[in-house]
């Protein structure tokens, strides 16, 4: 399998205004590589272009990494959803995946398991295991034995290896959903060995729909928004120790071009053993413009981002799904995917530079319906 690296290549072409303050120096950490994609470092630059290149599929796409199992539901289709969480387990010496499947076929008497957590290691990052249904196992993994409910699935998982605790090394935030006005929300699961997962208490508030008192409201740029919601997650800094977590802001209400203003939120977190006050949340980082604007279109929500510590920066995806509207790199009703950077972890920017085919901010695109000899994702 090929390396994807971040690759920013220059070339001669115009003049781009400077990123670094002047009036103060910049202090440069020994041990830690330092990379260009924003300007903080460029006291001044002429005649500068810079091309965002773009990861390409090993074998055309032709061959998926990893698969359901086929009878994974039985007879009935089912989908594995690109999101969940990589670890590193040193006693297996193995790369540990999570990943959630989907099946919108399966009855109400077992909306239960509609949403089921999967299990894959590799040695290599390149060939991974088949994958192992963990979590949840029955029912009563969603039961509040205080008031007798049930909430109806999980949603999304993800979480880190944690090798300061030898008991449970495996610690997660999980979404369960429609679990009443107070019960909604991300919860702690913990593991001995990431097979056999626990539920803890309910962490991060989720927004549980109109009458919930404790969801948190942030008015800004004229929109009001609410959350947390459900695609919210965990990531360990392992240069600071620390955790950040990426949280899912909505507007209440659809606003002009049939846009939700789904949106994105960070903040640092102390630990996932304990609730998380949502109300620390002050700003959303990313709220889309529902115009055109820059790189972004009437149609675009901000679904879901990711962010992880590379050397002196952070990274992360950013996944921009459009109900309507068909680009040249996505279909209507699909997603694609734009590279954000950050120098604190909670400030972010997207990647301005156009790709190789001329569309700014695109980094993975999913490209016309029935593209690439039908090789393309969506649609």
């Amino acid at each position: 399998m090929k390396f994807l690296g971040w690759i920013l290549f220059a070339t001669l072409f115009s003049t781009i205004s400077a990123g670094a303050d002047d009036s103060a120096p910049v202090k440069i950490e020994a041990g830690l590589a330092q990379l260009f994609i924003d300007d903080y470092l460029i006291d001044s630059q002429e005649n500068l272009e810079r091309t965002l290149h773009q990861p390409t599929k090993d074998h055309g796409g032709n061959i998926p990494i990893i698969a359901l199992p086929q009878d994974a539901f039985g007879e009935l289709p089912a989908t594995l959803e690109a999101n969940g969480s990589i670890v590193y387990d040193p006693n297996l010496k193995k790369m540990v995946m999570y990943a959630l499947a989907f099946c919108t076929s399966l009855g109400d008497d077992r909306r239960w398991e509609k949403v089921r957590l999967y299990r894959f290691t590799s040695e290599d990052g390149a060939t991974w295991s088949d994958g192992e249904w963990v979590f949840p196992r029955s029912r009563e993994d969603f039961l509040n034995r205080e008031t007798g409910e049930y909430a109806t699935n999980i949603d999304l998982f993800s979480c880190y290896y944690d090798d300061k605790d030898t008991d449970y090394p495996y610690k997660g935030l999980c979404w369960f959903a429609n679990w009443g006005l107070k019960g909604e929300g991300s919860y702690l699961l913990k593991s001995k060995d990431g097979i056999l997962w626990e539920r803890g208490p309910l962490i991060v508030d989720g927004c549980g729909g109109e009458g919930d008192t404790s969801m948190r409201e942030i008015h800004q740029d004229g929109r009001t928004l609410v959350g947390a919601g459900d695609v919210t997650l965990v990531y360990k800094d392992p240069l600071r120790d620390r955790l950040l977590g990426i949280f899912k802001f909505t507007s209440p209400t659809t606003v002009e071009n049939g846009n939700r203003l789904r949106s994105r939120a960070y903040a640092f977190m102390d630990t996932i053993e304990k609730p998380f006050d949502i109300e620390s949340i002050d700003h959303i980082e990313f709220l889309p413009p529902a115009q055109e604007e820059g790189g972004d279109h009437p149609h675009d929500e901000y679904y879901a981002s990711t962010g992880w510590r590379y050397e002196s920066l952070w990274l992360g995806g950013l996944k921009v799904w459009h109900g309507q509207g068909d680009y040249p790199y996505s279909a209507a009703g699909c997603a694609y995917l734009k590279l954000t950077v950050s120098r604190s972890g909670l400030h972010w920017s997207k990647v301005p530079f156009k790709n190789e085919e001329g569309y700014p901010e695109v980094f993975i695109p999913n490209g016309p319906e029935g593209g690439n000899d039908g090789h393309n994702d969506g649609g």
